[in-house]
């Protein structure tokens, strides 16, 4: 083996040779002997300077820097506390030769940053030592730092932030006009601009535009373009050089996001580096020479970052611990709580943390037995989440073995956490879990669903997931959710993806199902067919291979119109590369169906050229089909009059005369499209709805229509949803919900001679057989044909439709009407399930978690902290349900019980320092709550007598909530912002007299934040909406309503009669019943009139009496229980009338003589 003390010497022979030939290209050669991560072998590398050597810096001389650094987040423009980090100490520069040094780092100190005030770690010094005990060795060379010799044992966020010191060491001396150059340091390859200002050289790099910046995402959005992105940093420095040696350096790096609203304060990270010399001395060149003898050891790096690997804490016990801590939380409490306390703390929050990415130790709050409230609850689940993901497949398997029961509140929170996990073992799991059948189908489902937002997919996660798609029972969910997780690998890669052997396995089992030209054998796998269609058009960049295939699909006539629309718009995120002729020749061929023809349109147009616009406008300009040309004419209007940012180039690029022929289209009538744009006056916040909608020359309804929405935030769009239907041969069906007349009408004369649909052709016209036909073989024959001909008629009018959604550009849901079946089976198997849980007076707990979105940046600073921007969105769901119900007939039955449904949803997102040395920044907290209960039950008896009862809750109840909180962020946990103004406060509540009628009143109470206080969104910081009971006696809400009819014969109006309706709050101590009792007899003459009002209560009786030849009528009214009054009435044959009326109040009453 050769001596490394030899080698090292011919290394600086080479540098010496090199460096002392002035303007001409420069060639060091380095040899290592130990293999590093990038190279596995020993290997040479090459470096070559195509600039001047310049001066150089005495061999044996010693510079002593003084070095600074701080990191803080705080909100701009706004006086705020500020959270941060800071490092402080000396840093001594050894030449060791020419072009090289060695660094040292000495008497460093950590701080940690809390507005105004400044405190010194406790585990500063040992920091410090951990800093100062190696050197790093480096290849200075025209004051770039061309080449690191960091010592083996070194760790990542040690040589980070030496790395950070020789980055702001670095510089262009020479540099006097301005120069635009890509430059390597800690931030990664940047394009650098140099100026030359007096004596002072500027430099500014634009950190968008560098390569280290790793993403981690769960919601897939493109870029806005001309809209300012959600995050931008900046880094302007000034260095001061004399003699080539620097004298001073200074650094300032801004990182801010963006609020959602412009009138909000963006969070804003700052990093100041410093390096100042402060002083120079001459050392014995012999002894300046550092571990000499351990090159052998040592690895060739550069200045780029190198992300640090923190171990995983994860274990089995303390996941098993989190899911047993969620099964106790409420999460259908509907108190509100305070997450302030007068301290200022959170108390969640006090002392330790509890995630392992903001907080500290996450043990410090597990012991409790108390039940976690829901913001804890929705916490304590990321945090599983994250312990998850740090758990190997045996620990996960082991985990489900212990910790896969129900809750007492019938939730699973393993089963939740499962999904958001997102790492190849606890896809594995699920997979597992899947083909064994551990899991129910519905939950199954869920979990396919979600491999379309797996932020890191892989290519191992596809492997292992193919067995699913190979049993003959492969569900939707399979195709579907596998499809968009190879779209989603193959987008994160920079080469293409065809030769990964799982892409290649996923694309060789869907050509398969194709076939040559999809071609099926039975009408059973029409369904798989087309499933298999979508599965294409989501796996999109991995089936450019299938794009012949795909062609001649859309291509053969004899295929089912769903087939042919399948494979068209399977092309939709296949490169424009690829062949697309055959969307060209079915959009030009006036024979194929209108729909058809418009379908290929619209792919087509996804990859706009000025060969596409020369077929459009000579299309166009002879088009006969009136719902092709309407549909083309409205979309190329709606796409020169968009404001929709990312349809901005197409606008750009459509020819002036590519309209040539109007089209006048009728919204119920034609085929259209429409787009609109909408954008918030203040902010960054917008959205665009596209909308299609289809008819067919051969029926009065709509053939298809689509609606698809994009939200535009933080200088992303998010293609939120998308829905679509398509419906065929429901004529039938609206005739008889609507008549037979229709307001649609028929074609007009522009439209050419309607596409008949795809059918069998019309045979000769059966004849009579002939009565001197001694053999009946050919009427038979005929007849059967005829029997055939009906029955091909009748499937061909079967009712044809699907209904298909998309989430984030993935296809999640197909249904087809022909498979429903299945669907409708599987859905009565779960409602029989909970029908006979109800019936026996259980309570049904439906409860469910998810993490909606996962969002995270990681980028270095120019102090070599890293720096992370989270989001993260999740919800919790509840749904209590308790009762009993009996059915004997429809006229007959009772139902009794309560719904008790809850929801939350919180987003919270975090900027600032996160890593070794510790973590720092802002955090804020958005919640928004929901609850409400239904309580009571219904009586029906004989289908005459009507009963429903509303139970009321005892205390208030809180509908709705929403808050939105700051928090800082320091190395020993998180609590909330001092010194701020305290809000501005409202709240209103319905009157008095609403009030004590209905027992309740709703309030509304607002806070929002005054002039100067920070906050993140044009809302208010808290908002809530509370029903508040004002009657402490009430408890039930009722109606009954009953009749009973006696029916008169050979008459339509009943002998007798009676009706009751009566609504009030029995047993309460404030009167609001309302009532009222009629009732009436024909044969006993007489009738019966009650009203009860809190205010007031009547009672009227009428009678009516014969005696003899006279008639005599009673009436007897009383008011309240208290004032009576009598009406007399008689008749008689002699037309005498006599009446009779009730003393005045005060005297006394007497009886009306007779007549």
């Amino acid at each position: 083996m050769p001596d490394p003390v030899g080698l090292l010497s011919l290394v600086l022979l080479w540098l010496l040779m090199a460096v002392t030939a002035e303007d001409r290209i420069t060639s060091v050669t380095i040899f290592s002997l130990t293999p590093s991560p990038y190279h596995p072998q020993p290997h040479l590398i090459s470096i070559k300077v195509t600039e001047s050597a310049g001066p150089h810096l005495p061999v044996g001389t010693r510079y002593t820097y003084h070095f600074s650094t701080n990191t803080s987040t705080s909100l701009r423009e706004v006086p705020v506390e500020e959270s941060g980090l800071g490092l402080q100490g000396l840093a001594v520069l050894d030449v060791l030769g020419l072009c090289q040094m060695a660094l040292w780092l000495q008497d460093f100190q950590v701080t940690s940053i809390l507005g105004a005030k400044v405190e010194l770690l406790k585990e500063s010094e040992s920091l410090s030592a951990t800093l100062g005990q190696n050197p790093l060795r480096f290849i200075l060379h025209s004051g770039r730092v061309a080449h690191l010799c960091p010592h083996p044992a070194e760790p990542r966020w040690v040589l980070n932030v030496k790395r950070a010191v020789l980055s702001l060491l670095q510089g262009r001396p020479g540099a006097h006009s301005p120069n635009t150059l890509d430059e390597v340091d800690i931030l990664g390859r940047c394009p650098t601009t140099y100026q030359r200002r007096g004596d002072w050289l500027h430099k500014t790099k634009d950190l968008a535009q560098c390569s280290l910046r790793r993403g981690r995402s769960s919601l897939h959005s493109q870029a806005l373009p001309g809209v300012a992105p959600g995050l931008t940093s900046r880094l302007t420095c000034v260095q001061s050089f004399r003699a080539g040696v620097l004298r001073e350096a200074s650094c300032t790096e801004l990182d801010a996001a963006g609020p959602l609203s412009a009138k909000a304060s963006a969070v804003q990270m700052r990093t100041l580096s410093s390096l100042s010399l402060l002083h120079e001395m001459p050392q014995d060149p012999a002894g300046t020479d550092p571990d000499a003898g351990d090159d052998k050891d040592m690895t060739p790096s550069s200045l780029l970052y190198e992300w640090e690997e923190t171990p995983s804490q994860a274990m089995v016990a303390t996941a098993a611990m989190l899911v047993k801590r969620l099964c106790l939380a409420q999460t259908t409490s509907l108190e509100t709580e305070k997450e302030v306390t007068a301290t200022g703390e959170v108390p969640w929050a006090q002392g330790q943390g509890m995630g392992e990415v903001i907080f500290g130790d996450p043990l410090h709050r597990w012991v409790s037995d108390a039940a976690p409230s829901e913001s804890q609850a929705m916490d304590l689940f990321l945090t599983l989440v994250s312990q998850l993901q740090g758990l190997s497949g045996g620990e996960l398997m082991e985990l489900w073995r212990d910790s896969s029961f129900k809750c007492r509140d019938n939730g699973q929170p393993l089963l939740d956490a499962l999904p958001s996990c997102g790492t190849e073992h606890c896809v594995g799991l699920m997979k597992e879990l899947i083909a064994s059948g551990e899991v129910e189908a519905d939950e199954a489902e869920a979990w396919l669903s979600s491999l379309a937002f797996l932020p890191q997919p892989t290519d191992a996660m596809v492997h292992m997931l193919l067995p699913l798609l190979q049993t003959p029972r492969a569900s939707p969910g399979a195709f579907l959710g596998i499809s968009a997780l190879v779209h989603n690998l193959c987008a994160s890669l920079d080469a293409p993806c065809g030769q990964l052997p799982g892409v290649g396995s996923l694309v060789r089992i869907l050509g398969d199902a194709l076939g040559e030209n999809c071609t099926i054998q039975e009408p059973s796998d029409d369904d798989k067919l087309q499933l298999v269609l979508k599965a294409i058009g989501n796996a999109g960049l991995a089936a450019m291979a299938l794009t012949p295939t795909l062609s001649a699909c859309a291509s053969l006539r004899s295929s089912g119109p769903e087939i042919r629309l399948g494979a068209i718009q399977a092309f939709r995120r296949v490169l424009c590369s690829a062949d697309r002729s055959v969307l060209s020749r079915l959009y030009q061929s006036p024979e194929e169906d209108a729909e058809i023809r418009i379908n290929a349109y619209l792919a087509l147009m996804r990859c706009p050229s000025e060969e596409v616009f020369a077929q459009v406008r000579r299309t166009q300009a002879g088009e006969l089909s009136t719902q092709v040309g309407s549909f083309v004419w409205s979309h190329l209007l709606q796409l020169l009059e968009t404001r929709d940012p990312l349809k901005r180039a197409l606008r750009d690029a459509l020819p002036e005369d590519i309209l040539s022929q109007e089209f006048h289209p009728e919204m119920w009538k034609h085929s259209s499209y429409s787009d609109v744009t909408f954008r918030s006056v203040f902010g960054s916040l917008g959205a665009n709805v596209e909308g299609t909608l289809l008819f067919s020359p051969a029926s009065f309804l709509p053939r298809s229509a689509t609606v698809n929405l994009t939200i535009h935030t933080m200088g992303r769009a998010f293609n939120l949803l998308e829905l679509g239907l398509r419906l065929e041969n429901a004529e039938e069906i609206a005739h008889r919900l609507f008549g037979r007349k229709s307001f649609w009408g028929q074609e007009d004369g522009r439209e050419a001679k309607p596409e008949k649909p795809p059918g069998p052709e019309p045979g000769p016209v059966p004849q009579r057989a002939s009565p001197e036909c001694p053999g009946d073989r050919d009427r038979r024959m005929r007849d059967l044909q005829q029997k055939v001909t009906r029955r091909r008629g009748a499937a061909q009018q079967a009712l044809r439709c699907q209904l298909s959604m998309k989430v984030l550009g993935q296809e999640l849901s197909f249904v087809n009407c022909g498979a429903t079946g299945s669907h409708v089976n599987h859905r009565s198997l779960n409602l029989a399930e909970l029908a006979i849980r109800l019936m026996k007076g259980q309570e049904v707990q439906m409860n469910r978690r998810l993490c909606l979105a996962t969002e995270e940046l990681v980028f270095p600073t120019v102090s070599g902290l890293p720096a992370r921007l989270t989001l993260n969105a999740s919800a919790a769901m509840s749904i209590r349900v308790r009762g009993t119900a009996d059915f004997q007939q429809r006229s007959d039955f009772s139902v009794n019980g309560y719904v008790k449904p809850s929801a939350l949803l919180q987003i919270s997102a975090q900027m600032g320092t996160a890593g070794t040395l510790g973590q720092a920044g802002l955090r804020w907290v958005t919640s928004v709550r929901g609850a409400t209960s239904l309580d009571g039950g219904i009586q029906v008896q004989k289908g005459r007598d009507l009963k429903v009862h509303l139970n009321m809750p005892e205390e208030a109840v809180e509908l709705l909530s929403f808050s939105s909180q700051l928090y800082l962020i320091t190395r020993d946990g998180v609590r909330s912002l001092r010194h701020v103004p305290g809000p501005s406060e409202a709240q209103s509540c319905t009157g008095e007299e609403v009030s004590y009628t209905w027992g309740w009143r709703l309030c509304t109470e607002v806070t929002w934040p005054v002039p100067g206080q920070p906050y993140l969104l044009s809302l208010p910081v808290f908002a809530a909406v509370t029903l508040q009971k004002r009657d402490p006696g009430l408890r039930q809400y009722l109606l009954e309503a009953a009749y009973t009819l006696q029916p008169q014969k050979d008459s339509w109006f009943p002998q007798e009669a009676t009706a009751h309706i009566f609504m009030g709050t029995p047993g309460s101590e404030v009167p609001r019943d309302v009532g009222v009792d009629v009732s009436y007899s024909l044969p006993q003459s007489k009738f019966r009139l009650k009203l009860l009002h809190p205010k007031k209560k009547i009672e009227l009786d009428g009678k009516m009496e014969a005696l003899g030849s006279a008639h005599v009528g009673h009436l007897e009214l009383v008011l309240d229980d208290r004032d009576v009054y009598y009406i007399k009435v008689c008749s008689t044959p002699l037309a005498h009338v006599c009446l009779h009326l009730p003393p005045p109040q005060g005297f006394p009453a007497r009886v009306p003589e007779p007549c």
